[in-house]
């Protein structure tokens, strides 16, 4: 396992859990913490990734649900990490394909990244909200 910060392309801002979502005495497992774009200034969460013998990858229990992406202690997720040299950035998708991390378009306060389908063009017209950088930590 090896331990990156995740940056988004728009602005540059990295990942993590969000600030006020841990409660103490939140059972076992302990409940879902939203993994969010932290505001600027804020101390970067580290996320181990490891790859598996599929050549899917495990972000950190990072995992799907409802289409935000959680921290959460379950059954790890598969995630197909893909780099994009047009970018020289990475997409996050969804080992089975259905949706990508994806970060919200207009923000409006919103924070949580999503897990939405990846758009249907080449690699040149992806969006930058669904591109991400990993910093070796």
């Amino acid at each position: 396992m090896t331990n990156y910060l995740i940056q988004t392309v728009p602005d540059g801002l990295y990942l993590g859990y969000a600030p006020d979502s841990h409660r103490p005495g939140g059972g076992i497992p302990p409940p879902p913490q939203p993994i969010v774009v932290l505001p600027k200034g804020t101390r970067a969460t580290k996320f181990g990734i490891v790859q598996y013998d599929d050549g899917t990858y495990g972000v950190d229990f990072a995992v799907n649900k409802d289409g935000r992406l959680f921290h959460w202690i379950v059954s790890p997720q598969h995630w197909k990490i893909t780099f994009r040299p047009t970018h020289d950035a990475f997409t996050i998708e969804e080992a089975n394909g259905h949706g990508a991390w994806t970060t919200p378009a207009n923000r409006n306060g919103e924070l949580q990244i999503h897990v939405q389908p990846l758009p249907h063009v080449s690699e040149e017209d992806l969006p930058q909200n669904v591109l991400f950088k990993l910093v070796t930590a």
